[in-house]
């Protein structure tokens, strides 16, 4: 793989996690909090190989945005008998949970770890034992958001030579398949987006399946010109809240989001932790006063007790690390390894809406 800075890294669209095209200013922005992605870059702002900025990128992240493009903070209406145009999977997912009084659990899983074909049939696995929307974690390199399970998960698929457009080819067979209603979103970062280039990402993800893209190393800053690709596309950007997000801050990232808004619940790294927060609940309710989009809670839910506790004040559940580390063991046994995934989303979602 590449180096740090992005030098010597394979192009992304052979391979999926090589280098970091984009600045660490840009890849540590989001997660820093408080003021975090205001710094100015020393290379003058986001820049492609060819020495040329992305549209939106004025090359001054002190500066605030030119617009905000427009209002995406409430699930679209429907038109009864209107079928024109079908609604985006995620929010028809979260318009009939919410008229049924029921929660969307989210598992995590790594595409490609063990291997490619593992992910075809965990996929619709988990959708069979509980999944209402699977959260597809594209492999990267330098993954600043993942704890040291999902870290490992991401260097086994990447060992083997992992592909981007493998990755998608693999989800579009999943998708296609008679009967498939789960929808997908990736988690990926962003320098993935970027160096493919976002309106071909887009294209390339839809066309896999997915309905959206959680992009956890996207500073809201710079985020205006990607959310209106994605709106445009109706393909749903997803953008992290933490603890440290200052409520100015958290405005903007709400109305960045499309489909829901991930609130990561602890201040780190993903991984499992004993307790959530006792602040989680006052975090949520000053949410509620900024959105009516869904709110999807992850980062340290790992336990059944945790799950049932948010189901009080989350519209979502997201689980990651407890989900993956079992993906380790498919290396050995893949019979095993798939039936203690099911397993595990048969009980964290029964946990949620039991």
């Amino acid at each position: 793989m590449g180096s740090a800075d992005g030098g010597g890294c394979a192009e992304l669209e052979e391979e999926v996690g090589g280098g970091n095209p984009v600045p660490r200013q840009h890849r540590l922005g989001l997660l820093g909090g408080e003021g975090a992605g205001a710094e100015r870059r020393n290379d003058g702002g986001l820049r492609d190989r060819d020495g040329r900025r992305p549209a939106g990128d004025s090359g001054d992240m002190g500066q605030p945005p030119r617009e905000w493009g427009g209002q995406c903070a409430a699930l679209p209406e429907t038109r009864p008998g209107d079928t024109t145009v079908p609604m985006n999977p995620i929010d028809d997912l979260f318009r009939r949970l919410r008229a049924e009084n029921r929660k969307a659990f989210v598992p995590f899983l790594t595409a490609g770890d063990p291997d490619l074909p593992f992910t075809a049939d965990a996929l619709p696995a988990v959708a069979a034992a509980g999944a209402s929307l699977v959260e597809v974690g594209v492999p990267f390199s330098d993954p600043i958001a993942d704890g040291p399970v999902i870290q490992a998960s991401y260097t086994r698929a990447l060992g083997r030579g992992l592909k981007l457009a493998d990755v998608f080819a693999t989800l579009k067979q999943v998708t296609a398949s008679p009967g498939w209603r789960t929808p997908l979103s990736a988690m990926a970062s962003y320098s993935l987006v970027f160096r493919r280039g976002p309106d071909a990402f887009i294209q390339a993800a839809q066309a896999a399946g997915l309905s959206g893209a959680v992009v956890p190393d996207l500073p809201v800053e710079e985020a205006d010109d990607l959310a209106k690709r994605c709106r445009d596309r109706d393909f749903k950007l997803t953008l992290l809240v933490t603890p440290t997000t200052s409520p100015e801050r958290a405005e903007k990232v709400v109305r960045a989001c499309g489909g829901f808004v991930y609130v990561v619940s602890v201040v780190g790294i993903t991984g499992e932790r004993d307790r959530l927060p006792v602040d989680l609940r006052g975090m949520m309710a000053r949410l509620r006063t900024m959105t009516d989009l869904p709110l999807c809670v992850g980062f340290g839910v790992s336990r059944p007790e945790q799950v049932a506790e948010l189901k009080e004040i989350a519209d979502g559940v997201i689980v990651g690390s407890a989900l993956v580390r079992k993906l380790e063991a498919a290396g050995g046994d893949r019979a095993r390894a798939l039936a203690d995934v099911r397993a595990a989303v048969a009980q964290l979602s029964g946990a949620l809406n039991g």
